[in-house]
């Protein structure tokens, strides 16, 4: 999962996962063509699905370091774009395009989680402050400084 940091200029890795099949994923920094693309790519709202790395054009290619396929999905509510849910697995095939619809949930979900921590909706901080969830362990922002509960 890739978080925009203060300026919505960069995506940082702000958690990361893997089955053995790669290293930890680089940042995107703002201001490179890699960077700026996937900033575009998390404002967009729409996901990105790269079915096969070596057919993409090179817009899209990625590092393809330790994986050919891989789907991006924008983190986003309705006024805000927290970062990017990045998918991606070494086989072209292993992403299908009858995955997207369940990763959007995700990422979805991610976004009402974000906001929630944010405090944004007034009703969202009261419901939060009243369940033990509020007391849940959530990533830090971009530049590793802790998240304050709401």
């Amino acid at each position: 999962m890739y978080s925009l940091d203060a300026a919505q200029t960069s995506l940082c890795v702000t958690v990361w996962a893997a089955v053995g099949h790669r290293d930890r994923p680089n940042d995107l920094a703002g201001g490179t063509e890699r960077g700026d693309r996937a900033v575009q790519v998390a404002h967009s709202g729409q996901h990105l699905f790269v079915r096969k790395i070596s057919d993409a054009s090179d817009k899209w290619k990625g590092s393809g370091v330790g994986y050919d396929t891989f789907l991006s999905i924008p983190i986003r509510s309705t006024t805000k774009t927290f970062g990017l849910l990045t998918v991606d697995a070494p086989v072209s095939g292993d992403i299908t395009p009858a995955m997207v619809a369940t990763w959007r949930l995700a990422a979805a979900i991610l976004a009402t989680i974000f906001a929630l921590r944010d405090g944004r909706d007034p009703a969202i901080r009261e419901a939060a402050s009243s369940t033990t969830s509020a007391d849940a362990e959530l990533p830090p922002d971009c530049d590793g400084t802790p998240v304050p509960k709401p």
